[in-house]
């Protein structure tokens, strides 16, 4: 009978062992230190993804984004010139929304189109693994089930990419030139995902004042212009009008909409910037660079924002928050900043 406990004991601790080893090594092949470059793209730029995980291990990858399709009831149609398509293994798939049926017509010196009817839901899927390498003239329609709703297209591109005898991995994917600006590209690494911006972003303006920033140098355009009053900004101890479609990073800004409206604020460079700051108070927002985007979510520490450390500075919310230097600062955000002597703000 004690040799039978004895026996139960050991066989628990064996499972127990065994689970551990389960997680530790489900755990080990994660990748991990995702790195992200440029984080908000520009069309026609590639994305560059790095990372870790086990040495010469599969990486699975995948990017998908949604767009709305060309609508002439009853049809429906999208074109997309110089899709590069990477090397095999690879899978690229179209989801149609609310339609009653899917053509996915793709260029390879003539035309080759695959179909499908859609369910009962109105949702139809086409797919093709282990596409032929290359850039093609890709097209997509078919008839809308319910021409009341819109017409929804899910683009969705996989691949492997293998990781060196170090781990290291490096996925490279292309925007295609013909997606929308402010698009979003979802990336999916194994364990990781990442949302994206294509070229800029949109922001939702409500009705009567709204703070807000931008991240790099943007032109701007409003769903209704006609819904903007003004838009004004704080700097060397005065108020400033903004009388043309940019906006600044480093900036923050006042704009005054008689009804709700959207922002879309297009990418105009992506450089490092830094801005000339004035004694007394300014209105600011901050230029998150790859590594704040990628470690703290585009934030920065108040610390980091100044070249000149001797000088005397506040900041605060529009709501008269105080910061102290070890607080981050968010992008898309305004705040005051009351500084001692003229400074840079930089990143």
């Amino acid at each position: 009978m004690v040799f039978f406990k004895i026996g139960v004991v050991i066989i628990k601790k064996l499972i127990l062992i065994f689970y551990l080893g389960l997680i530790f090594i489900s755990s080990n092949y994660a990748a991990s230190n995702i790195f992200i470059s440029p984080y908000i793209p520009n069309i026609d730029e590639n994305i560059s993804l790095t990372g870790k995980a086990n040495p010469n291990e599969d990486i699975n990858c995948q990017a998908w984004f949604e767009v709305n399709p060309m609508v002439s009831a009853p049809y429906y149609g999208y074109i997309m010139n110089s899709v590069e398509i990477p090397s095999s293994p690879n899978n690229f798939k179209v989801v149609g929304e609310n339609v009653n049926d899917l053509s996915v017509s793709v260029k390879t010196g003539i035309w080759v189109t695959k179909s499908a009817n859609a369910n009962s839901e109105g949702i139809a899927v086409v797919s093709q693994s282990n596409v032929p390498i290359g850039t093609y003239d890709i097209k997509i329609g078919g008839k809308i089930k319910d021409a009341s709703k819109p017409v929804k297209l899910k683009i969705i591109a996989s691949t492997t990419v293998k990781a060196d005898k170090n781990g290291d991995f490096k996925y490279t994917y292309k925007i295609i030139k013909d997606i929308p600006k402010t698009t979003v590209i979802h990336l999916n690494i194994e364990n990781t995902s990442k949302n994206i911006s294509i070229a800029g972003y949109k922001l939702n303006i409500h009705k009567g004042w709204n703070s807000i920033s931008v991240p790099y140098n943007s032109n701007i355009s409003f769903s209704n212009s006609s819904n903007i009053y003004e838009i004004i900004t704080y700097s060397n101890q005065k108020w400033i009008l903004n009388r043309n479609d940019n906006l600044n990073a480093f900036y923050g800004y006042f704009i005054y909409a008689k009804n709700d409206t959207e922002m879309k604020a297009f990418i105009l460079d992506s450089t490092n910037y830094s801005r000339s700051i004035g004694k007394g108070y300014n209105l600011i927002g901050i230029a998150p660079n790859d590594k704040d985007w990628n470690f703290k979510n585009g934030n920065i520490l108040v610390q980091d924002l100044f070249k000149n450390f001797s000088v005397y500075y506040r900041i605060l919310s529009t709501e008269g928050e105080l910061y102290s230097n070890n607080s981050y600062l968010e992008p898309f955000k305004t705040y005051w900043l009351f500084s001692s002597k003229n400074t840079t703000l930089s990143r």
